[in-house]
């Protein structure tokens, strides 16, 4: 008589929880150490109800579909270049009212562009809701 089990014909079992502690350890670890893209510096300003736009101000809106327009009449980014050096010179300052649903990036893109026009301060325009 044979009492003896046979080991060998056993399958071992594998503990799967000290690899699923470090995996989640890990996951952790890069979200909390890791950034996906640096924040940009947009700092906003309470708005009171005071109106914001100013006689010597030059208002760039940009609808929806990232056309530039001043004095609701469209304007090419030339135009609207020689316009900024023009009105940088005499002094006055500058606003974006954009649509609701523009990019963000063309927002910015405008923004840059009127930075590269020798504007530091822009007023972003926008209605109450």
């Amino acid at each position: 008589m044979n009492f003896r089990s046979d080991s060998r014909s056993s399958v071992p079992e594998i503990d799967l929880t000290p690899l699923i502690n470090i995996v989640f350890l890990m996951l952790i670890f890069f979200m909390l150490a890791g950034t996906l893209k640096p924040s940009d510096n947009i700092q906003s300003a309470q708005m009171d109800g005071a109106s914001v736009v100013q006689d010597d101000m030059l208002v760039v809106s940009i609808d929806a579909q990232g056309i530039l327009m001043i004095d609701r009449n469209a304007i090419e980014i030339p135009a609207l270049l020689q316009r900024l050096q023009n009105h940088s010179m005499s002094g006055g300052m500058v606003g974006i009212k954009p649509d609701a649903r523009l990019a963000a990036e063309q927002l910015m893109a405008v923004s840059e562009l009127l930075r590269q026009s020798g504007f530091s301060q822009m007023t972003l325009i926008v209605d109450a809701p």
